[in-house]
């Protein structure tokens, strides 16, 4: 299993209620080429779910690297969204995060540990696989308007290609601008 040693030098992880945690998060979609959500989604989350939110983050010389937003419901914990600077990879700062948020399910009598949805054939599936988890299909439901056929909302589909390349490529201040406008359309 991934993340099995509990120490690593250099690195400590932390559950908070808030801080920094969003702007690695900004990096870490600029660099998968995917608009960030608004800052306001994740304060009022945890203002509105309380104590069934958390946040667990991973820091390195002080500065946070890695943080996932988590809900808690009934006996699951769920990471939501969370994610890492990418040269911190390095490190496996996500490994050791996700180890640490097993383990606080551990303690705490948690007896599921959700790590939602992923496409096969991702870098997301993949990595999560390694963990061992236990896959289900999702079922979708699509409200047919104008089309006949379903539609391809795989990130892996390659007429999001140009717009995931173009991202990449945005300035920071530009993609955290206009990233929450377009995220909201993508939920």
């Amino acid at each position: 299993m991934p993340g099995r040693d509990k120490k690593r030098p250099g690195i400590q992880g932390r559950r908070n209620r808030g801080g920094r945690f969003l702007s690695g998060l900004c990096k870490e979609r600029e660099d998968l080429g995917t608009p960030v959500f608004s800052k306001s989604l994740f304060s009022n989350g945890l203002r509105e779910f309380g104590d069934q939110c958390r946040i667990f983050s991973v820091h390195t010389q002080g500065k946070p690297v890695s943080a996932v937003w988590t809900l808690i419901y009934k006996d699951e914990v769920v990471p939501y969204y969370g994610g890492s600077i990418r040269e911190y990879n390095r490190l496996a700062v996500n490994n050791f995060m996700y180890w640490m948020l097993i383990k606080y399910g551990c303690e705490n009598g948690y007896k599921v540990y959700d790590f939602g949805r992923s496409k096969k054939g991702t870098g997301s599936f993949d990595f999560k696989k390694r963990w061992g988890m236990v896959m289900s299909d999702l079922p979708y439901q699509y409200f047919m308007v104008r089309k006949q056929s379903l539609p391809d909302t795989s990130p892996l589909n390659p007429k999001f290609s140009l717009g995931i390349r173009l991202w990449q490529k945005l300035p920071m201040p530009v993609a955290n601008t206009f990233g929450p406008f377009i995220a909201k359309h993508l939920i």
